[in-house]
């Protein structure tokens, strides 16, 4: 008993005076996010104070749609080669869909909903030590993403980083590589993800054709990355009201430190943003870095605290928000207003934006189940939802070829 009064007494020095700040899922059975794992490279800020409170009198912005994207990868089977490894095949299922607000109902529109299938293995390793394995009869990945824009089915080559543009190097599953079934596994789960956030990028180049005026949701960051944009003919400059809201951050700006302290009626305040770098699952090579064809905006909010109160420095409830300049009316990303000392005219549209994120606080979710639920937004929430239940269940996408 002596013992365990002591260690009792110690866990109560660490907490001291400060909420409680427990996850109550064990460790063995969540997904652990990295927070703030990316040293940010850019430091150029363009408003001086570090923490700022919007003004209330300014409009909120109403948002009448939200986009999201889905996945489920599984394995299909594991190929025995005659080294001494079996290699996973992996199957997957993407989706990326939007939910419509009207007349303050949600409402799921099929007209931008897109999914597609996709066969996964390191087919050119395999192929170097088993020539009779046999090569995929229909569309395979391509660097113009046709498979993406014509195709519901299409099967990608692991074997070197890359989707749809192969860059052999070290990590290239060859040979002795092919031992490494962790790598093999995440970079497919990685190779998921890129087509996801293709995916998500068709869909939304078809409602801003639709919708050119309305505002619309993103979760998570705008990967308009200059290739995919010119691959998939989505015009940036129509892309005007659009806003990426980031749940998971994985920068670390030089304020950091600064933004941790957020009260949740305060912004950060604003940079320019270039260039991310998302070394996605297992922290691989794969597609480790997104250029941006025009500067992007970013800056962070605190979307909810806990109702019991909650300690200062914290990440909790912390959120990012990303914009292209051309939603600010501009079109150089050399305008001379994208400055410290010019940037004022441009914080109203900054702070309606942030009204208007803070607006979707409420309807709230369940009750907490993890810190996750601090950041969600309801109309993201519903439509990830819709979204799953439209995936094929793990147990019938590992057994297609039983389907007729």
């Amino acid at each position: 008993m002596k013992e365990e009064k002591t260690f009792i007494e110690y866990l109560k020095k660490i907490r001291g005076n400060r909420f409680p700040a427990f996850d109550p899922i064990p460790e063995e059975i969540r997904w652990i996010p990295s927070i703030a794992d990316i040293p940010s490279e850019e430091s150029e800020y363009l408003e001086k104070r570090s923490a700022i409170i919007p003004d209330n009198s300014t409009e909120p912005i109403c948002f009448y749609a939200f986009l999201d994207g889905v996945q489920r990868t599984q394995i299909y089977d594991r190929i025995a080669l005659s080294i001494g490894t079996r290699i996973p095949i992996h199957i997957a299922h993407i989706a990326a869909g939007i939910i419509i607000r009207e007349e303050k109902y949600l409402k799921f529109n099929p007209q931008f909903y897109e999914d597609r299938l996709l066969l996964l293995f390191p087919y050119e390793g395999i192929r170097e030590i088993d020539n009779t394995f046999p090569t995929p009869p229909f569309k395979r990945e391509d660097r113009e993403a046709e498979c993406l824009k014509k195709f519901k089915v299409f099967w990608c080559d692991t074997t070197h980083p890359g989707a749809g543009t192969p860059h052999p190097g070290k990590s290239s599953l060859i040979g002795e590589n092919l031992f490494n079934i962790s790598k093999i596994r995440m970079r497919a789960q990685t190779r998921v993800a890129i087509w996801r956030q293709r995916l998500e990028l068709l869909v939304l180049k078809k409602f801003i054709e639709e919708y050119p005026n309305e505002w619309i949701l993103v979760d998570g960051p705008l990967f308009y990355d200059y290739r995919w944009i010119q691959h998939l003919e989505f015009d940036i400059n129509k892309a005007k009201n659009i806003v990426g809201y980031i749940k998971t951050i994985r920068e670390r700006p030089k304020d950091w430190c600064e933004i941790l302290k957020l009260n949740s009626n305060q912004r950060s305040r604003v940079r320019l943003w270039n260039k991310a770098k998302f070394p996605k699952m297992g922290h691989f090579d794969d597609e480790s870095e997104v250029l941006f064809p025009k500067r992007h905006i970013k800056w962070y909010i605190r979307q909810r605290t806990p109702p019991r109160g909650w300690t200062p420095p914290d990440n909790l409830g912390l959120a990012a928000i990303d914009i292209s300049i051309v939603t600010l009316g501009l079109i150089s990303s050399d305008d001379p207003s994208l400055n410290i000392n010019n940037f004022e005219h441009h914080k109203t549209i900054i702070d309606s934006i942030t009204l208007g994120i803070w607006r979707e606080r409420y309807p709230g979710l369940d009750f907490p189940k993890d810190f996750s639920y601090y950041t969600c937004i309801y109309p993201v929430k519903k439509l990830e939802k819709i979204l799953r239940n439209r995936l094929l269940p793990p147990r019938m996408l590992a057994n297609l070829e039983m389907l007729k």
